[in-house]
């Protein structure tokens, strides 16, 4: 559909009773969720497990931004109030972002506080990072306004730097380790993030948001180092809960293994984890968001 200039596509559910919605929000790969690395499977799982579903493109398809720079907050804002306003949805909203999408779950919790009764964030990042590709520039604004400071790139402040870039110089200064760049030797990409500059002032103020968080890292992620960053979320946020998947990758609710060629990246990279564990995270991360949800959601006041 394409209504109120969102692009999405909207799972009212199996019966007209009212029924909590959810927003589902993608990552890097952008497109629509259900035709990326968010599976259609995984939002059938939702609406079977009552609730309607709103999954949302924010760039990457026809009539939005091709690339990940500078979304403004209030799409979503305007994409919440659509779900909340349709005759299959009680007032009760939650947010599920995988990567990128998790990012920016948490900043819309912090920013529209009121708006959001729950989040599940898999394979998040605690701080506000740049653009996609291009880490320099911004990827979110609000009120017309880039939101900064962001986490930047590593080897220069060029706006035209690209993620792949990047790695490449990063590795010719052996700033992190060398890796080919082919599907045989995929890049380790969590190692740029562990490179970057911290920036506390970048930090998404998940201290502000007023909902339940369920924070779900795969201990081997290979594209940023989730599991530190859902740690670093948790000791800000009480309101947090985190789960931590041994031996699981970067994908948790597809059951990713890699290397896979990232198209708007334009590298080879690797998710990580092992077969077995991140077949076991994906399985059990829907039993862990199943129960998250069925407690703050449908028993949330």
């Amino acid at each position: 559909m394409k209504k109120n200039d969102l692009v999405a596509t909207f799972y009212p559910g199996i019966d007209k009773d009212k029924k909590p919605g959810i927003l589902l929000l993608s990552g890097s790969d952008g497109g629509m969720p259900g035709a990326n690395a968010i599976p259609e499977t995984f939002i059938q799982f939702l609406v079977e497990n009552g609730y309607a579903v709103l999954a949302l493109a924010y760039f990457g398809v026809e009539g939005l931004p091709a690339n990940l720079e500078n979304i403004p907050l209030e799409y979503f804002e305007t994409a919440i109030h659509w779900l909340r306003s349709q005759p299959q949805v009680n007032s009760q909203i939650g947010l599920i972002g995988q990567s990128r999408g998790a990012e920016l779950a948490l900043l819309l919790g912090a920013t529209f506080r009121h708006l959001i009764q729950t989040i599940v964030a898999s394979a998040p990042c605690d701080m506000i990072c740049g653009g996609f590709p291009h880490p320099n520039r911004p990827a979110w604004t609000f009120r017309n306004r880039p939101i900064a400071p962001f986490l930047h790139g590593l080897s220069n402040s060029d706006p035209n730097l690209t993620e792949a870039e990047d790695l490449r110089i990063a590795t010719e200064r052996e700033e992190i380790p060398y890796h080919a760049n082919t599907a045989e030797d995929p890049y380790v990409i969590a190692d740029l993030f562990l490179a970057r500059k911290k920036m506390p002032e970048a930090q998404i103020p998940v201290e502000n948001i007023k909902c339940p968080i369920l924070l779900l890292s795969g201990d081997q992620d290979a594209i940023w180092p989730s599991r530190l960053f859902c740690e670093s979320i948790a000791n800000r946020s009480s309101a947090s809960e985190h789960i931590n998947y041994p031996n699981a990758g970067h994908g948790i609710l597809a059951s990713f293994n890699g290397p896979i060629y990232h198209p708007m990246g334009g590298f080879w990279c690797k998710l990580g984890g092992t077969p077995e564990g991140n077949q076991t995270a994906n399985n059990q991360s829907w039993t862990d968001i199943r129960n998250f949800l069925r407690k703050s959601l449908h028993s949330f006041d």
